[in-house]
């Protein structure tokens, strides 16, 4: 018997097919590693296998057990929907409080995989409160208590700290022991848990770069650029800063870690503007508070940011194609709102050249993987001119040869001393953190 059969199938629709003549199955007891770089469509692939995607030709068939497919479905895709939908029903504008949404004790079901995957002291807090991997860990638990066979993991380490990586290879181990099928999509099939033997290459894809990027001698910077003074920031009873105060100054790069929940990306979305309790502290960019002295569409056009929970603000752009959401940067708006000019679009067109996006940018932004749109907003960030520079995460998603091409362009970008740089990554072999000034949330 069979989980998945494809005999020669299309994915995609009339304008772009993503995949096409494929012919694979997956039996019943059977783990496989999917593995591809960016844009291959492992995570349309999944997105087919859940009912996300339909078949646009050929014939495709799923085992009945696949009706619960969505809840085994681990990755990027899958979060982003769960967000949307708790944004969609927040009843905050109608409450005396936040609305904290479904909260995690509900959405898991089960004490025991709440203290399994580290999630015990999160109980009472909304998903849309947690961080990226908090988020990835809250979903494998609901899927281990519904008890599913099979589990479709899209880049699952892909957010998490050590700790949250340890776990998780640990729990693969202990699915696979217990008969558990595995899909595994990764772009590095070293990832993968020991045991499973049959890989599935939708392309090539290089091995993973093992010695960190470094950018040079880290400079002494001058005038203040970001300023924390005293800050106390947090959701409901939870104080995630707490009379924190920091000093960032022109020309400096920042090297932020600490893990899962310590409040990185907390954080950053106080420097981006993005977070409520900004207005209730005292946190200054370029002398600025956020407010009267520094509105929004001026912080835009100061500061530029990427993050899991800034791209998850890139959706629903069916209009715009990948090189206008990189020409949108200059403006610092999500989607193209006003014409480019010759040289802004230029600019774009060059970057596109040097990072092999010409493709993408001319196709729809809706239709490109998750990686890709990654990139590109990589790319906006970089080629629009802000001068304060937050990076949260910013090669999750990618395949080699862009993380490459990515951090080569940071690495000039940062030369320049009116550039400040905060990089936020759980990674250690991401950039040499001799490179920077750092900064360790929870110590």
């Amino acid at each position: 018997m069979a989980w998945l059969k494809l005999e020669q199938v299309a994915i995609g629709d009339w304008r772009h097919r993503i995949l096409e003549n494929l012919d694979w199955s997956w039996q019943k007891g059977e783990s496989w590693v999917v593995t591809g770089p960016n844009g291959s469509g492992k995570s349309a692939l999944a997105a087919l296998w859940v009912g996300r995607l339909d078949a646009v030709a050929g014939h495709f068939e799923r085992a009945p057990e696949f009706h619960d497919a969505e809840e085994a479905w681990i990755g990027f895709e899958r979060q982003q929907l769960l967000l949307d939908a708790e944004r969609a029903f927040d009843d905050s504008d109608y409450r005396e409080s936040p609305d904290p949404g479904t909260l995690v004790g509900e959405f898991v079901g089960g004490t025991g995989a709440l203290e399994r995957f580290g999630l015990k002291d999160k109980k009472a807090r909304g998903l849309k409160h947690l961080s990226t991997g908090e988020l990835r860990r809250a979903c494998l638990a609901r899927a281990w208590v519904r008890g599913l066979p099979f589990l479709i993991l899209d880049e699952p380490y892909e957010g998490l700290d050590a700790q949250g990586v340890s776990l998780l290879a640990q729990v693969l181990q202990t699915a696979l022991a217990e008969g558990i099928d595995l899909a595994f999509l990764t772009q590095n099939a070293e990832l993968a848990p020991k045991g499973i033997t049959r890989l599935w290459t939708l392309a090539p894809a290089r091995a993973a770069q093992r010695a960190p990027v470094a950018f040079g001698p880290t400079p002494k910077g001058s005038h203040p650029v970001l300023e924390f003074r005293s800050v106390n920031a947090g959701y409901g009873d939870l104080a995630v800063l707490k009379n924190f105060s920091w000093t960032v100054r022109q020309g400096e790069r920042w090297l932020v870690t600490g893990p899962n929940g310590i409040g990185k990306s907390t954080l950053l979305s106080l420097i981006s503007g993005d977070h409520p309790q900004v207005f209730s502290n005292d946190v200054r960019i370029a002398g600025r508070r956020r407010g009267p002295e520094l509105t929004l569409d001026d912080l835009r056009l100061e500061v530029a940011l990427v993050s899991y929970a800034a791209h998850l603000r890139f959706r629903n752009l069916f209009r715009n194609t990948g090189l206008e959401v990189l020409a949108s940067g200059f403006a610092g708006t999500i989607g193209l709102w006003r014409d480019p000019t010759w040289s802004e679009v230029q600019a774009c067109r060059a970057l596109a050249a040097e990072w092999g996006l010409e493709e993408a940018c001319s196709r729809l932004w809706e239709e490109l993987s998750w990686g890709t749109q990654r990139l590109i907003l990589l790319g906006r960030a970089l080629v629009a001119g802000q001068k304060l520079l937050l990076l949260d995460e910013p090669c999750q998603g990618l395949d080699q040869p862009a993380q490459e091409r990515f951090l080569s362009r940071v690495a000039v970008w940062v030369k320049n001393p009116q550039h400040t740089l905060v990089y936020v990554t759980h990674r250690q072999n991401e950039v040499d953190a001799s490179s920077f000034f750092r900064l360790t949330l929870g110590d």
